[in-house]
């Protein structure tokens, strides 16, 4: 489902919450107008092109526009993940053998008494890398440590639907995710325990959903639910009312 378009409510959230850490509505537009861009670029790296750091800057800014975003924003925003963005454009992934770019994935993640949920994905890039597969997750906002977490969960999600996606072994595939901020990338365990963790995550999470248990556990005081556009209508928001005006 698509994220309701709900403003922050930043003035009664925990000042540990701040917007400082967590992305706003705008920064996650930027984020898809990005993200349209580099599998635009990368297909003409792919297809032969030059890896202009330039193109790449000038499809950036062409995507932000036409998703309508405060061109004075924009211009602040490409300020910033420019040195990021031509760094990425300058350095080896862009050379790496291209599999996927987008790519939808389902995945039918079963648990031993039989019980399944379907997983719909969708992959950032799939490479060819030494000799194996690799899986990228790109991020346009440097994560805090609580998001971090959360995006190695994510690619290990994508991991297991490697053998739908590959036709390999979820251990044999290398997970990363770059962000492109600050020019950096983290290597994301792909081992069996840490997959197996999160294949548990999953279907501990479903079978709460499947009978209307919505809790998120001992780390719920930490969500941001202020950030949320779902939070008018999550069972379990700590901030289910509007904004005040």
């Amino acid at each position: 489902m698509p994220e309701p378009d709900v403003a922050p409510d930043w003035a009664h959230a925990p000042r540990r919450l701040g917007p400082e850490a967590i992305a706003s509505h705008f920064a996650r537009s930027l984020g898809a107008a990005v993200h349209a861009a580099l599998a635009r670029w990368q297909r003409a790296v792919d297809g032969g092109g030059r890896r202009s750091s330039d193109g790449l800057m000038a499809l950036v800014r062409r995507e932000a526009l036409a998703a309508r975003l405060p061109e004075p924003e924009i211009d602040g925003a490409l300020r910033r993940l420019d040195p990021g963005l031509r760094a990425y454009a300058r350095g080896p992934w862009p050379r790496h053998a291209t599999i996927f770019l987008e790519q939808p994935v389902r995945h039918h993640l079963v648990a031993p008494d039989g019980f399944a949920v379907d997983l719909h994905l969708r992959v950032d890039r799939v490479a060819r890398y030494r000799r194996s597969v690799a899986i990228i997750d790109f991020k346009t906002v440097t994560p805090h440590a609580l998001e971090l977490r959360a995006d190695q969960w994510q690619l290990r999600t994508y991991a297991l639907a490697a053998p739908e996606l590959l036709g390999v072994a979820p251990s044999t595939v290398r997970l990363f995710v770059i962000d492109l901020l600050s020019g950096t990338e983290h290597a994301v365990s792909s081992d069996p325990a840490a997959l197996g963790m999160a294949a548990g995550d999953l279907l501990s999470g479903a079978r709460g959903i499947a009978t209307g248990n919505f809790a998120l556990g001992q780390d719920h005081d930490d969500r941001p639910c202020w950030s949320c556009g779902f939070r008018l209508t999550c069972p379990a928001s700590l901030a289910p009312k509007p904004p005040a005006r």
